[in-house]
């Protein structure tokens, strides 16, 4: 009641009741000053003291009187800065998730530009990364190659945020790469895979020592232990009880799908001159 009293009084004219205010407060606090201090050339403590408490308590008093005299002004003002900022955040939720998902990117240092990622689905080398999105040039899923698609994708910051990103820069030069078969009842399995296996070593001769250091490298930097770069066969059964062969190596990124029609050669030209041995009587 009293504060509405107050507030009511002086908010009639807010800069003449400032002003007011302000020029009483100056001449009030000189005179307690002087009043305290007297004509004495040493104060006492005890008076040093009782000259801060009345600053404080009349500076006190003049900031609860401007609170009072521009309360309603202040809360109008309030308001409206309230709902400025709720409508400003609404209409750049997006805008705004963008920029926290970049810093977040940025913060964590999870790819760079030239790095190969992979963003959920989509798979691609990074080309530019700003603070509200990032340019992918798309790569074909590795079942399918590590050549470029020719399409070019742009994501904004904001999925980072709610996706995973896998960082695949270290196969940009070499990957380990499969090689799979699936041969029938009547071949021989482990002739198949002898045939696989020598044709994926003499795919990679060339690049086997380079393959090697890399390999090393990526040891280094990874503090993981990886698997050795020679070509090493699997074999497991399918749905409908046949064979399949699988071959592995560390391999040139750009060399996969040379190396998948040479093994695939070999294998078909054994697998033509068994059956032209076994269709030809012995000795003919």
């Amino acid at each position: 009641m009293i504060q509405e009293t107050l507030t009511s009084l002086f908010s009639g004219n807010q800069l003449l009741s400032t002003l007011i205010l302000v020029s009483v407060f100056v001449l009030v606090r000189k005179l307690v000053e002087k009043l305290l201090r007297g004509r004495e050339d040493f104060i006492p403590d005890e008076r040093r003291r009782l000259i801060s408490w009345s600053r404080n308590a009349l500076v006190l008093v003049l900031v609860v009187g401007l609170i009072l005299i521009w309360a309603p002004a202040l809360r109008t003002f309030a308001l409206s800065v309230t709902a400025f900022l709720v409508a400003l955040v609404i209409a750049t939720k997006e805008l705004i998730l963008c920029i926290t998902g970049g810093l977040l990117r940025t913060s964590t240092g999870a790819f760079s530009v030239g790095d190969w990622v992979r963003i959920g689905e989509l798979r691609g080398e990074v080309v530019d990364q700003s603070i509200m999105s990032v340019t992918l040039q798309e790569l074909e899923p590795p079942a399918r190659g590590h050549r470029f698609t020719g399409r070019t994708v742009t994501l904004p910051n904001s999925v980072f945020l709610t996706t995973n990103v896998v960082n695949e820069n270290f196969y940009k030069k070499f990957v380990y790469h499969s090689v799979e078969i699936t041969i029938e009842r009547e071949d021989d399995p482990t002739e198949t895979a002898r045939v696989m296996e020598a044709a994926m070593t003499a795919a990679i001769v060339d690049s086997r020592e380079v393959a090697q250091r890399y390999n090393q490298l990526i040891r280094r930097r990874s503090g993981v232990e990886m698997p050795a770069i020679e070509p090493r066969i699997r074999m497991v059964t399918t749905n409908e009880a046949r064979i399949r062969i699988g071959v592995t190596a560390f391999v040139p990124t750009g060399d996969t799908e040379r190396i998948d029609h040479e093994v695939m050669a070999a294998v078909l030209a054994a697998a033509h001159e068994s059956r032209a041995e076994k269709t030809c009587p012995s000795g003919t």
